[in-house]
């Protein structure tokens, strides 16, 4: 077996990426990528503090493939992994080692998603919780900490990564709504030092579990921006989402069903550093029909597409369920029965000619709705917009732009989007 040992009193590295920090260890810096191939151990030895430090810069993530295995000695210190978490924020977080425990979040809030209740439970005051590889956390980090000390802009894991799939990770699907869209939220992460891809591959092994995924960027919670989305079956995402997660990041799934579970798998990490969410999707198929909703302040986005391999009702493989953030601007999406659609999915226009739009305000003020890939669609298949509240219809192929006045009061049953004369 090879060995790497880091033993810095007597290691010189000449490279910019990695760096020796004489009576601290090595630096990883920000954007270098690093991969430890199997039958080899990382040693770090030399005593208190001293450690392996993957760097973050606000730019990108920490990236280290671990294929065999990282050691310390006693009384050495451990990998040590950062996070830059802008002030005044919430964001999605996940450990990418172990065993991580609240405490990495010194003076800063850390909460745990419950979905059996659907609340949050605050562990900021349980400096020693371990935090469960596997599982998401929001976080945030206070420019004014009050009674507490104020954190840096950064934190840091402590601990060391693992190099093995997390298998049978359990969802749980117990809350007691009533609706498609109120049960099965889990809030899960990324428990690699490297970033995974949601692709579908069968080494998730999916059980009872949507195509879609959840996250939010830094800027989703500041910037009024609702969630990016992606689904892996049709290969598309709203606002920005993509099938990139970042190591440390954290993302919201859905259970359909009970006995839900999900894999983390080795076989689908890879090297992306990059922000917390990357940006980007495919091009648009013919027949999806993208509606952003904007206040010139923040965006949020859904999707209405007809597909013959998709199914009527409730389909886990192509739509995407609305999930509700207090934060955003406001709430937008496609409704069927009492289920609630930010990607909605359906076999046939002919079936589905009016399709009811739910628009819920955050706050008053003037909002606009921009349709775009219309030209997908078949020239002579009509798009219009009805607004039930002004009753004022608008052919959007005429003007993609709709504006509009809206205040927290009004229904939500706002729009109807026509694909009919």
């Amino acid at each position: 077996m090879k060995k790497i040992t880091l033993l810095l009193a007597v290691l010189f590295l000449g490279a910019s990426a990695l760096m020796a920090q004489w009576g601290k260890g090595m630096l990883v810096k920000a954007g270098t990528t690093v991969t430890e191939e199997s039958g080899t151990t990382i040693y770090i030895h030399g005593g208190s503090g001293w450690t392996l430090l993957l760097e973050d810069d606000l730019t990108h993530n920490p990236s280290m493939m671990v294929n065999g295995d990282v050691k310390v000695d006693a009384g050495s210190d451990s990998v040590r992994f950062q996070q830059y978490l802008p002030k005044d924020a919430w964001h999605f977080v996940s450990a990418p080692v172990t065993p991580s425990r609240s405490w990495d979040f010194l003076w800063m809030y850390l909460y745990k998603f419950n979905e059996n209740t659907r609340d949050w439970t605050n562990i900021f005051n349980d400096n020693h919780q371990a935090l469960t590889m596997g599982r998401g956390y929001a976080a945030w980090n206070p420019t004014n900490g009050g009674s507490w000390p104020a954190a840096g802009d950064s934190m840091e894991y402590h601990g060391l990564p693992i190099n093995a799939t997390i298998d049978n990770y359990a969802l749980s699907y117990a809350y007691s709504g009533g609706t498609v869209g109120e049960k099965g939220w889990n809030l899960v992460g990324n428990p690699f030092t490297v970033a995974m891809d949601w692709s579908g591959d069968s080494d998730w092994d999916l059980q009872n579990v949507d195509a879609t995924i959840y996250e939010v960027d830094q800027d989703a919670f500041a910037g009024s921006n609702g969630y990016q989305t992606y689904n892996y079956s049709s290969g598309l995402g709203t606002n920005g989402g993509d099938s990139i997660i970042a190591a440390g990041q954290g993302f919201f799934v859905h259970a359909n069903a009970s006995g839900a579970r999900m894999d983390f798998p080795l076989s689908q990490r890879f090297h992306r550093p990059s922000k917390e969410i990357v940006k980007g999707a495919k091009n648009d198929p013919a027949n999806l029909l993208r509606i952003k909703l904007t206040n010139g302040k923040g965006q949020n986005e859904m999707i209405i597409a007809f597909n013959p391999n998709t199914v009527e009702g409730n389909d886990p493989l192509f739509d995407a369920l609305h999930f509700p953030l207090s934060t955003s601007l406001g709430e937008i999406y496609a409704t069927e029965g009492d289920a609630h659609y930010v990607q909605y999915w359906n076999p046939s226009i002919e079936n589905h000619e009016i399709v009811p739009v739910n628009f819920e305000a955050h706050s008053n003020g003037v909002y606009s709705l921009i349709f775009s890939n219309m030209e997908g669609f078949d020239a002579s298949t009509p798009i219009w917009l009805e607004d039930v509240k002004t009753g004022d219809w608008q052919n959007m192929r005429d003007n993609a732009q709709y504006s509009f006045a809206a205040t927290t009061d009004d229904d939500p049953a706002r729009f109807r989007v026509h694909f009919a004369a």
